[in-house]
């Protein structure tokens, strides 16, 4: 009956809407939990949930030998439960929408309106001018897309080789950052950038650097009497410690600023254009300011600018397309008037006059 009501209810819906199930704790109440700061929280986590023993017994855990790696179906409820640590990437950005993007160009823009102010002297002149902006805009669009693509793929390469040390079975393994789950005990030292977010259970001269989160440059104290709390995508400057975790992928304290960065994922399929502009320019600001706490957000931005050859060579063939352009529009509309011109000059001297002027007739 028990593990049934598990399979049936072990989604992440049945922990936010209220049923803690075999875990006895849900999702919304450890993102709660980590609100809180110092003694606030411990506090909560005294009153609510029986200190840290208590809690570490709802997550069902051992707080010396840490989870059974063995146990492979406890692992997988635990990420259908809590979620899994990984964070989903941004929807990649089409062809088509790179493309269009390059098309605002203002340089692009104004060879386009030469295209069609030579289009009543020279058909020529205005296919050649549209020709070279197709040309620039498939050449931008193909790099943003390759280079994009690349990143890609370079990024995932990169998260597959993060590992971090977690106690299980009552010893130290090295395992994938993805495949961290809530409950394990997290080893962290000196130089680690933490994984998840966690609580302290045991600490040593433990200081960490919270400037990507809060801003903040000051190192922070934290043990297991006060300031407790640990959150992912912070350093650890100094001391050594043991920590459980109960926050990672999105439900972490770094997952929800990139999902409150990104917006609803609705919005995004509907108007992906619009959000993406949003995100650049938060990006933009927050790597101004110094406070991005998602690295590879800012890594991905600068991947996306393009080159300074390909810039190069892109500014120069639209300014040279653009001189050309105008020049030949602007010697076929004075060709054209010194051929009116000369026209009518032609008429006028063809137009018979009587030398002695108009006649006059005599009563």
């Amino acid at each position: 009956m028990g593990k049934d009501t598990t399979k049936e209810g072990g989604g992440a819906d049945d922990t936010h809407s209220g049923n803690v199930g075999v875990y006895q704790i849900t999702v919304d109440q450890l993102q709660e939990l980590m609100e809180l700061h110092g003694k606030e929280l411990i506090e909560k986590l005294n009153a609510s949930y029986g200190g840290m023993k208590g809690l570490l017994e709802k997550l069902k855990v051992d707080g010396q030998k840490g989870l059974q790696s063995d146990n492979k179906q406890d692992l997988e409820k635990r990420r259908q439960i809590f979620g899994k640590n990984e964070i989903p990437p941004k929807p990649m950005r089409s062809f088509l929408y790179l493309c269009c993007q390059a098309l605002l160009d203002k340089k692009l823009i104004i060879l386009l309106i030469c295209a069609v102010v030579s289009i009543g002297f020279s058909w020529l002149v205005s296919v050649a001018i549209l020709a070279v902006v197709l040309v620039v805009i498939f050449v931008t669009g193909l790099v943003d897309w390759r280079r994009e693509r690349h990143f890609r793929v370079m990024q995932s390469k990169f998260d597959k080789d993060l590992v971090t040390s977690v106690v299980r079975d009552n010893k130290i393994q090295q395992i994938p950052i993805q495949e961290l789950v809530v409950g394990d005990l997290c080893f962290i030292k000196y130089g680690d950038l933490l994984p998840a977010d966690g609580l302290i259970v045991q600490a040593s001269d433990l200081q960490t650097d919270e400037s990507s989160l809060t801003g903040e440059t000051d190192l922070i104290k934290k043990n297991d009497k006060e300031n407790i709390e640990l959150f992912s995508g912070t350093s650890v400057m100094e001391g050594s410690g043991r920590m459980v975790v109960v926050g990672v992928g999105l439900n972490s304290q770094a997952g929800r600023i990139v999902t409150l960065l990104r917006g609803d994922s609705t919005a995004n399929e509907n108007k992906a254009g619009e959000v993406v502009e949003k995100e650049e320019s938060k990006d933009k600001h927050d790597i101004d300011t110094g406070t991005k706490d998602d690295k590879s957000y800012s890594s991905l931005l600068s991947q996306r600018r393009p080159s300074p050859s390909v810039n190069g060579a892109v500014g120069r063939l639209t300014s040279t397309a653009g001189m050309m352009g105008t020049s030949n529009a602007f010697s076929n509309l004075l060709f054209r008037r010194s051929v009116q011109k000369l026209q009518t000059e032609k008429k006028e001297s063809l137009t018979p006059h009587s030398p002695c002027g108009p006649t006059q007739s005599t009563g």
